[in-house]
């Protein structure tokens, strides 16, 4: 009997949500393991979570926001880019909107001035995208009250009235707008940097250093199942259904992820300009500073 191939073991922090479950089909397909990999999941309920733990060694890599990373590595973290996992559309509809009550009189963006507004963290990527959709409109996001609530609170927040916007996710976005309540006033993701990366995969530097071989299979594990995912959509669907648990019938009204591994520089500058400007990064940075070399064969200028 052929003695199985040894697999090298890699533990991979990442949220249960539908932009990962091209990562469940990996696993699922065995992409993962045709490239002599195990890749445990370790699921996490927010990518600074995700950050603290692979900070601490508990696992090896990650998935995250980007802005969450940088973030990070300003404050004297050292992880670097391995894989874009997922970028925003060039228009809406996209996975993230700004949503307000069919009778509350806000008619566009720009008439969120003095309201009160749930978003996740004042200083996460979505935050930093609606600050930029506001200072599209003319408007001072110190003119706006942001109220931070989780996204499963955002529906009951907005139908009691307890804030006039939400700037919600999916499957959030579509359970609100299937609820028959709001309206759309804004994508954030796609207004703010369309095209632009939301989320990628990270790990320490010394790790990366120290794995290069194990990184490169694991991406080309990944680009496989960006390639799986989004040759087949209705097939893709099923696989966020089982990943995710989600009904079904949510899952076909929702804006599907778009995956891509394809690194446009441009876009990321935009994403690092956006935060600047709203101070989450102090000081400018080029993307580079963020990428390892594993990230470079997907890069184009």
């Amino acid at each position: 009997m052929a003695q199985e191939q040894k697999l090298t073991t890699l533990k991979f922090g990442f949220l249960k949500i539908a932009g990962y479950a091209n990562i469940y089909a990996a696993q699922k397909e065995g992409m993962f393991r045709r490239k002599g990999l195990e890749v445990t999941s370790v699921f996490f309920r927010s990518g600074s979570d995700a950050v603290s733990a692979a900070q601490g060694g508990s696992i090896d890599i990650f998935s995250s926001f980007p802005a969450a990373v940088m973030s990070a590595d300003e404050r004297g973290f050292d992880f670097g880019a391995i894989f874009q996992n997922e970028i925003t559309y060039e228009k809406g509809p996209d996975t993230g909107a700004i949503l307000v009550l069919k009778d509350s009189g806000i008619k566009s963006v720009k008439d969120l001035v003095g309201k009160r507004v749930a978003v996740s963290a004042r200083s996460s990527q979505a935050t930093v995208a609606v600050d930029e959709v506001l200072r599209q409109h003319g408007i001072d996001p110190k003119q706006v009250i942001y109220l931070e609530a989780g996204y499963p609170n955002f529906f009951d927040m907005l139908r009691t009235r307890q804030v006039d916007a939400v700037t919600s996710t999916e499957p959030f976005t579509t359970q609100i707008i299937q609820s028959g309540i709001a309206d759309v006033i804004g994508w954030h993701y796609a207004e703010a940097f369309p095209g632009g990366p939301l989320s990628a995969v990270f790990a320490k530097r010394a790790f990366i250093e120290q794995n290069r071989a194990t990184i490169d299979r694991f991406n080309a594990a990944m680009k496989e199942s960006i390639d799986f995912m989004m040759a087949d959509v209705p097939r893709g669907k099923k696989l966020v259904v089982e990943f995710t648990g989600l009904d079904p019938a949510i899952v076909e009204k929702m804006v599907y992820s778009r995956y891509n591994y394809d690194v446009i520089l441009e876009k990321w500058q935009q994403l690092i300009q956006i935060m600047t400007n709203s101070q989450v990064l102090e000081k400018p940075h080029r993307p580079d500073e963020f990428f390892s070399d594993p990230i470079k064969p997907y890069i184009h200028k």
